[in-house]
């Protein structure tokens, strides 16, 4: 790290330290849960609770640390239940909420309030029960412990016999005892259990009575006091998979309750953790909520980057963090495998049908190397007191340890095994089985026997924990460090670790890398033991291709396991590392060791994302660690998949935690922090962790910018200072003389003035021109990521080779507002050095794009921001550590580029001949644009398909080809010829009479021109790269005797199709293929409305098909960046335009309906609602709420009496008239109905205003009509329910008299089909909508299709002109899949109810990882459905309207029609 420059003393006023407290964001739930793996963690004290609704009622378990039974399973407390007579948690109101500020869960709906929390000093846990009205409600305990009942062969690891169980192994009943309003439980150990048979497996008899054991009569139990229920009896039942019986109380007239339930502890015969004193619950709730909120400010992780894997990282963090503080002041760790959140085994796997006692890997078995995993994250995070819990079980196992190395060697230390268990000697199972002879030290077991150097770490966590307690609390621990070591002092003369054991992996190893790395770690403790430290053995090396690397050890037998302890002097042991000496023999072992690679993973307990962290290695540590953190199956984010142990993983949550730390924050050898060692630095964050010597350090990156703090004295990183990016290109804003505004189109653009501003503008400024960059690469370069943009367009090429296979990037934007980068890893791209320096070239190919179009051929208009620009930066980091950054300044130089006319809606030319510049310029340094630099968030545009050509128009002077598809994108040439030969393509969607391509309504003139270089010996292949087109012919003029050969390329965003269909009805297919093939064309940078003559974001389509767009594409990510982009485009008072990047605003009389439309600026609204809805995440609500809020807030400043008279309707709707605006429908009416439901989905109180004004302005209670009546009219005030109660089946009636008027068939368009089709649906009608578009005639999807068209149309009659590829009727894609193939997604929900509507026959598809294939076979209806692996779906047949809950796999359903 470089050195750093001290800045200020304090940071009293900074925002930095003494800024407003960190408040987690709350956790929540809009919907019930299915069962119990959709559990919510809430916790306290030592107290685990697992809380969800299933099927109206609210269920909750309740675990707590140390609850050992006899034979060591760590049991639940049990399982308790609220059922209401009619359930609150029905409605649409329902929420469950973990607020993490106050470490408590609330639960309401249907006007009850539930909060349930558990006292962090005190082990009680406490539920406020509030509801509006009197209600019915019985409280259950449910027991399955009910009776004794044997622990089979197939359940065995839940306790510490694993599969040496006794055929006689019982789980003993609890006693529980009920009266009024109180129940008494506790479970009773014998004498005898476990311990005894351990003790007698492992030859330990005899010093028996000297041993430590936890578990010989302890009694676990608990009360509950319910206020104002009254016990009522006891009723048996099944959950899950598992009998119970169940204690209950009734409460008539419940309108407030506390229940409170207290448990224990305690050994027979003492007076060791005895009941729980009495603890007020208003006096709990104050004092837990200041504990956690106190917590949250002792340390934290932020982040605003956007990218889905990040802030899912960022987020589970936290949630992890919150499990580990649940088990704050208990007496036994959290375990690796579950801690206190497990659920019913059955949910981890469908074969596991046991109790909710259950884990794999035992209760009392305190593995080590998994333990720790758990525990080390607590010391960067500051969370000492969370820590002492597991450092005490090791205190208390310790004697036992000490006479383990007494009994079976003679000699002293402590020796601690890997599958250790709570009484502190080998689980017994593991231990193997010994005969005369052997030693019975040693584990008989391949894969642990001779791992005893797994406890140091936690010597060493007492040894980092000592700064944080300056007095003596802590000597206690000391013997941890020292005992552990004495073993080894002891036991391997001269501490040659033979035999010795390289983690469970490299057995009888000698001097194993983990083992060493320990000893060198602990040297000082070492010392102070009387052992001689000089001859600790050297980390073990070896050389792989020529690099030295960490050896597993000096040598081994044989390879059992798949850890990797070459890396241990990495993490945790830190002799290599960031900051430390010969980081490149560390970083050359995480690379090519063969073992290392091959066991490289972030499953469990895997390391590999913590080592990469460590080692600076950034995108490998962002990748691993992502993925590390990535959500888990279950729905509660931080509940991971069981991995090698079980669910939810916590070692893999805290090797996570560990990853993400070591990104942020390491430290060098002298204690000095090094700032985001390997986070990328355009990624802002935020965190507050420690450093060695009890140091607070807040850190920060802010566009890429580090300033940090440590214990309030703030610095920067003197980075920042040195190497920084400029904006550079040909010409500076100034001397171009640019235009400005953004209202240059239409009849402007003739205007005198007008031209000759434009024509004044210097033509270098709308030049494509080619920057260069050339320099030494010192040597090896580890990792090269670049971060770039260049303006409107850039191509990056390093050493001739075009970095990634993106195309038109950046993404475009309101480059006022926000500008769009990437980023990019090159380190392949480089051509390291032999010796000496080595020569590279970086090279960047800018083009116009929207940032500045300058028309001169055809354009919407014209706007500048100015003349095109780059800012770059390379990051290079070196295997020594040391690193390097190359940034755009005024060191590059630029040429013009052979691309000598570009334009985004006029097309492009490029010479061939200009390809090797003339001569270099010194590069510019120009103005910086207005807009903030944001990483791109959507994916990228990309040549995704190609067509070949199908036919042959026409051939003699000219030559027209046929492509085969309409689509989105240029033509790719190859040729061969003569320097200075050219051909001109002119591409279009249709043809003129004469069988030439006709761009009458689409923008004219747009062609391509390419000159050839004239290569004698190779051909030339070229395509544009800064400017596209929709079309399906193409017309070559020229000297078409070259062309060799052609394709299109059709580009479209590379967002992940996820869903499919197809069907028996021939029609619907085509027009789902057709609907695709539009969405592609359209789908660029932002949503177009066509590919051709606008270009343009136009708001409603995104919305109005919304449903079809999620439940085919993964459309994440672009809603994320098309809300940033309506953001970027709202004005001062809250106004939105229809269309957004927003580069035009229209002028003269007839611009007002398409500057402002609530159906297009409702996209704002829509959206956010949309994406919570389909995915479960309500972050673009919460993020934009109050920008959103001032839309409506400002659509209020435009109303007429709660009427709203503005926008453009129900724009190309069918009739006698043109397409255009509305025919059939009055605008206001339209418009109004947006109003209100805008207002209605944000909640506001002008919502009823709005209703009752639309009812009296528009309906006709005579007739039953709104309006016209049009089928619009009708159809919006149904969807909206804005029908006056009791007259919905008139209005229904009405429409559908309409559709009969109509020949069966709609008159909707851009807005009203959404709300017909729907209408149609939701109203029984499904037969006459199949009726309505099964046919191919106008209007409907079968006239195009008739007619031979490969794309959706502007107009449903494509005759009548306008474009060939819209998808903004393609509303019948909303359900295709969710509704007649039947899947259908509400965040983690998922139901399948498919409908055979009509003639059809089968249907089939999948929506994401769920697919389903139904079909009709005589009188007989099958289906067939797959769902994902920890995923659940509601099957709802078609015609007994049966409902079955299926799990993960392939399901087959029949029922006969009836």
């Amino acid at each position: 790290m470089t050195r750093n420059i001290l800045l200020a003393l304090f940071l009293s006023l900074s925002t930095l330290i003494h800024g407003a407290d960190y408040i987690p964001k709350d956790y929540v739930w809009k919907t019930p849960s299915k069962n119990s793996s959709e559990s919510m963690p809430c916790g306290g004290h030592d107290i685990g609770m697992n809380v969800w609704v299933e099927n109206g009622d609210l269920l909750f378990y309740i675990s707590q640390s140390g609850w050992f039974d006899e034979n060591n399973t760590l049991l639940k407390a049990g399982r308790w239940r609220l059922h209401f007579d009619v359930s609150p948690f029905n409605g649409n109101d329902f929420e469950q909420r973990l607020c993490l500020d106050e470490g408590a869960i609330y639960v309401k709906g249907g006007g009850v309030d539930i909060r349930i929390w558990v006292d962090v000093f005190s082990p009680v846990v406490f539920a406020e029960i509030v509801s509006r009205q009197a209600r019915k409600a019985m409280l259950s305990y449910e027991s399955w412990r009910y009776k004794d009942s044997p622990v089979t062969k197939a359940e065995c690891q839940q306790c510490s016999y694993k599969w040496i169980i006794p055929k006689d192994c019982m789980t003993l009943a609890d006693n529980i005892h009920a009266s009024k309003d109180r129940l008494a439980f506790y479970h009773q150990n014998k004498q005898e259990t476990v311990f005894d048979f351990t003790v007698s497996r492992e030859r330990m008899d005899a010093v028996k009575n000297n041993l430590y054991n936890p578990i010989g009569n302890l009694k676990m139990g608990g009360i509950m006091q319910a206020d104002d229920f009254s016990y009522t009896g006891t009723t048996d039942g099944k959950y899950a998979s598992t009998d119970y019986r169940s204690w209950n109380f009734q409460q008539k007239k419940l309108r407030k309750s506390l229940i409170s339930i207290s448990l224990y502890t305690e050994k027979e015969g003492t007076k060791t953790g005895t009941k729980t004193p009495y603890v007020n619950a208003a006096d709990s709730r104050k004092r837990s909520q200041k504990w956690w909120h106190e917590y949250w400010q002792r340390s934290f992780i932020e982040t605003d980057c956007q990218l889905p894997d990040v802030m899912q990282m960022v987020r589970n963090y936290e949630l992890m963090r919150y499990m580990l503080g649940c088990n704050a002041y208990g007496e036994w760790p959290t375990k690796f495998n579950g801690g206190l959140f497990t659920f019913d085994p059955v949910y981890v796997d469908s074969a596991m049908t046991f109790t909710p006692d259950y884990r794999k890997w035992g209760g009392g078995t305190m593995t080590a190397q998994n333990q720790r995993l758990v525990y080390w994250p607590m010391l960067k995070s500051g969370d000492y007191d969370v820590l002492r819990p597991q450092l005490d079980t090791y205190l208390r196992m310790l004697p036992n340890a000490i006479q383990w190395s007494r009994h079976h060697w003679g000699h002293d230390g402590a020796c601690f095994s890997e599958q250790i268990e709570n009484f502190g000697l080998p689980n017994p199972a593991e231990y193997g089985k010994h005969h005369d002879g052997d030693d019975w030290g040693v584990e008989k077991n391949k894969w642990l026997e001779y791992e005893w150097d797994t406890a140091l770490e936690f010597g060493k966590m007492y040894l980092d924990m000592l700064p944080w307690y300056p007095d003596t609390t802590l000597d206690k621990y000391r013997p941890l460090v020292e005992e552990p070591l004495r073993f080894f002092k002891e036991h391997y003369p001269g501490l040659v670790i033979y035999p010795g054991s390289g983690c469970e992996t490299y057995k009888m190893a000698r001097n194993p890398a983990s083992t060493v790395a320990a000893l060198h770690a602990l040297r000082n403790s070492l010392d102070n033991i009387g052992a001689d430290t000089e001859v600790i053995p050297s980390i073990p090396l070896h050389v792989i291709d020529g690099d030295t690397c960490i050896a597993p050890a000096e040598s081994w037998e044989r390879i059992q396991n798949t850890e990797t302890p070459q890396l241990y002097p990495v993490f945790p042991w830190r002799i290599y590392g960031m900051g430390r000496p010969r980081l490149d023999i560390a970083r050359n072992t995480y690379l090519k060791d063969p073992h290392a690679i091959n066991m490289r993973s972030t499953k469990g307990w895997k390391q590999d994302n913590i080592w990469a962290a460590c080692l600076g290695l950034t995108e490998e540590a962002m990748r691993l660690n992502t993925e590390k953190l990535g959500n888990g199956p279950y729905r509660f984010p931080a509940f991971w998949e069981p991995g090698f142990d079980w669910a939810p993983d916590h070692n893999r949550g805290g090797a996570g935690m560990i990853g993400l730390q070591e990104m942020l924050l390491q430290e060098d050898l002298a204690g000095n922090p090094i700032l985001f060692p390997a986070w990328p630095h355009d990624c802002n964050c935020r965190f507050r962790l420690y450093i060695s010597g009890r140091r607070c350090v807040d850190g920060e990156i802010n566009d890429g910018k580090v300033a940090y703090s440590i214990d309030g004295v703030a610095y920067a990183s003197e980075a920042d200072d040195t190497v920084k990016p400029q904006w550079i290109g040909a010409i500076t804003r100034h001397d171009a003389h640019l235009p400005e505004g953004r209202n240059y189109t239409g009849a402007k653009l003739k205007d005198p003035l007008v031209k000759e501003a434009w024509n004044n503008a210097d033509t270098l400024s709308r030049r494509s021109i080619l920057l260069q960059r050339v320099f030494n690469l010192k040597e090896k370069p580890l990792k090269a990521t670049v971060s770039i943009t260049g303006l409107g367009f850039y191509e990056l090429t390093i050493n001739g080779k075009k970095v990634g296979n993106d195309s038109f990037t950046p993404l475009w934007s309101d480059y006022d507002k926000t500008i769009f980068y990437n980023t990019y890893d090159v380190t392949s791209l480089l051509e390291s050095p032999t010796t000496g320096l080595s020569s590279q070239t970086i090279q960047v190919l800018l083009g116009n794009g929207f940032y500045n179009e300058h028309g001169l051929r055809y354009a919407k208009m014209r706007i500048s921001f100015g003349p095109p620009t780059l800012l770059f930066r390379l990051h290079i980091e070196y295997l020594n550590g040391m690193c390097e950054d190359i940034v755009s300044d005024g060191q590059w130089q630029w040429a013009p580029s052979p691309v000598t006319y570009n334009s985004i809606y006029g097309g492009e030319d490029y010479d061939a001949r200009m390809e090797q510049p003339a001569a270099w310029h010194p590069a510019v340094i120009q103005e910086t644009p207005s807009g903030v630099l944001r990483q791109q968030m959507a994916k990228p545009v990309r040549i995704m398909e190609r067509y070949a050509v199908k036919d042959t128009v026409r051939h003699d002077s000219v030559l027209v080809l046929d492509m085969g598809q309409n689509l989105a994108g240029f033509p790719e040439i190859t040729v061969k010829g003569k320097r200075g030969q050219q051909l001109k393509l002119t591409p279009g969607e249709t043809l003129t009479r004469d069988r030439h391509v006709s761009q009458k309504q689409t923008g004219r003139p747009h062609f391509y021109t390419y000159t050839l270089k004239g290569d004698k010996l190779q051909s030339e292949t070229w395509h544009p790269r800064f400017s596209y087109y929709g079309y399906r012919y193409l017309q070559i003029e020229g000297d078409i005797e070259v062309l060799q050969n052609i394709e299109s390329c059709f580009i479209y965003n590379s967002a992940e199709k996820t869903g499919d269909f197809s069907c028996s009805n021939p029609l619907f297919n085509d027009a789902y293929r057709l609907i695709d093939r539009a969405i592609r064309s359209n789908w660029q940078s932002v949503w177009t409305d066509c590919p051709h003559r606008e270009k343009l974001g136009w708001l409603e389509q995104t919305w109005l098909n919304g449903e079809g767009l999620v439940a085919n594409y993964d459309c994440r990510a672009m809603i994320e960046q098309t809300m940033q982009n309506i953001a970027d485009a709202q004005y001062p008072n809250g106004a939105l335009p229809e269309i957004a990047p927003n580069y035009v605003i229209f002028e003269g009389s007839w611009a007002p309906p398409f500057l402002e439309s609530p159906e297009w600026g409702g996209a704002f609204i829509a959206l956010p609602f949309l994406y919570q809805s389909f995915y479960g995440d309500d972050k673009l609500v919460n993020r934009y709420r109050p920008q959103m809020k001032r839309y409506v807030d400002y659509l209020a400043t435009q109303d007429s009496c709660y009427i709203l008279r503005q926008g453009l309707g129900d724009w190309y709707d069918y009739g006698d008239k043109r397409a255009g605006f509305a025919q059939n429908t009055p605008m206001p009416l339209v418009s109004t109905a947006h109003y209100y439901w805008w207002n209605h989905l944000m909640g506001e109180p002008r919502a009823d205003s709005i209703k009752a004004a639309f009812i009296k302005e528009f309906y006709n209670p005579s007739t039953h009509q709104f309006a016209t009546g049009s089928q619009c009219a009708q159809a919006i005030a149904l969807e909206m329910n804005l029908v006056p109660e009791g007259d919905s089946e008139a209005v229904l009636q009405q429409l559908v008299n309409d559709i009969h008027a109509h020949g069966d068939r709609l008159t909707t368009g851009d807005v009203g089909n959404r709300y017909l089709f729907n209408a149609l649906i939701h109203n029984g009608q499904q037969e006459l909508f199949y009726k309505m578009l099964n046919h191919y005639d106008v209007p409907g999807y079968g006239y195009q299709i008739k007619l031979g068209y490969t794309t959706l149309t502007e107009q449903w009659n494509p005759e009548f002109g306008a474009s060939m590829n819209h998808f903004m009727m393609g509303h019948i894609n909303n359900l295709l899949v969710p509704y007649f193939l039947g899947i259908c997604r509400q965040g983690d929900n998922i139901s399948i109810a498919p409908h055979p509507v009509g003639d059809l026959t089968w249907c089939r598809g999948r929506m994401g990882n769920v697919e389903a294939d139904w079909s009709i076979e005589g009188d007989d209806f099958m289906l067939t459905v797959s769902i994902p692996a920890h995923s659940a779906a509601t099957i709802l047949l078609p015609y007994s309207r049966q409902a079955t809950v299926v799990g993960e796999g392939t399901h087959n359903f029949k029922e006969r029609i009836e």
